[in-house]
């Protein structure tokens, strides 16, 4: 004979407790993303619900450096296409 488990009794107000907190907890995560959508693309939801506040700062930061690195490029001459003199 195996052992099956049986609820016995559930804690009713514990419960409503959990139910308010985890909706308190995605109305957070929602808030979150719709202020981090401002100003990045949120492409692994697993990782910004885990820890949105270092996902939000990641991806700024990346789009940061990009932006920089395109900007040197054009300073040095990186695509001089448009600007080549012909002889």
């Amino acid at each position: 004979m195996s052992f099956k488990k049986k609820v016995i009794t559930i804690d009713e107000e514990g419960l409503k407790r959990a139910e308010a907190i985890a909706e308190e907890k995605i109305t957070l995560l929602q808030s979150a993303m719709k202020e981090a959508e401002k100003h990045i693309h949120i492409d692994d939801f697993k990782a910004f619900s885990k820890d949105f506040i270092a996902y939000t700062t990641k991806k700024i930061i990346d789009k940061s450096v990009l932006d920089e690195n395109f900007k040197v490029k054009n300073l040095v001459g990186g695509d001089n296409s448009k600007h080549k003199e012909t002889s």
